[in-house]
């Protein structure tokens, strides 16, 4: 009897732990998005990268410590380019990823890292897939101990499809240097609340990640 219970919580505390996993992911994009409805998009046509990054994480910040939002957003902390921990650089050495979101809570807590590129001349796709960019979290530079991981896209010139196109049609030039199955789909699409986003997955050493693309009209 007591190896049958075993193996009845078994897939009963895996489904737990997907859902609460899942629901850090949505919630992450949810702070996200209401972050950047209080930016002025347009004036943010020629801002650079971390000037984006920095006024996304203020407006974010401020949305949680407002009457607006949910009860559950009182538990997150948004930390704009922090040192990452990763043993082998110290000091100012170490790599700093663009935001991360913390919750806060008792023992281990849960993060997600967001690694920002701009969209807006030829070579916009080569540096969002590049080494700096979703290669980060595929050669497990960020996000090592981590199963889920995004990308934000500041697109700064034409439309937001045409540039989750192209990213698209980058990834599927060259599926095994991203690390992508080679049958089926680039990536899947989810609407988190109004906000798009698209989940591809990549294999690691330490186990596949789930990257959530984002692209954000800067224009």
């Amino acid at each position: 009897m007591a190896n049958r219970d075993k193996a009845q919580k078994g897939p009963q505390l895996s489904r737990t732990a997907e859902a609460y996993r899942l629901s850090f992911v949505k919630n992450v994009h949810s702070l996200v998005a209401s972050g950047f409805a209080r930016l002025d998009a347009p004036k943010l046509v020629s801002s650079e990268e971390p000037d984006i990054t920095g006024l996304l994480v203020d407006a974010i910040r401020a949305y949680v410590q407002s009457p607006r939002a949910p009860a559950w957003a009182v538990h997150f902390a948004i930390h704009d380019d922090p040192p990452l921990s990763t043993g082998v650089k110290l000091g100012k050495r170490r790599p700093r990823v663009d935001i991360e979101f913390e919750r806060t809570q008792a023992g281990k807590r849960p993060r997600f890292q967001f690694e920002a590129k701009r969209l807006y001349n030829h070579s916009g796709v080569a540096e969002y897939t590049g080494k700096d960019g979703l290669g980060c979290f595929i050669s497990g530079r960020y996000a090592a101990g981590h199963p889920d991981a995004g990308m934000l896209g500041y697109v700064q010139s034409e439309s937001v499809s045409a540039w989750t196109v192209k990213v698209q049609k980058g990834l599927d030039n060259d599926r095994r240097k991203f690390r992508i199955k080679v049958n089926g789909p680039i990536w899947t699409q989810s609407k988190f609340g109004s906000h798009s986003v698209y989940c591809s997955v990549h294999r690691r050493r330490s186990g596949p990640i789930s990257v959530y693309h984002s692209f954000l009209k800067c224009c």
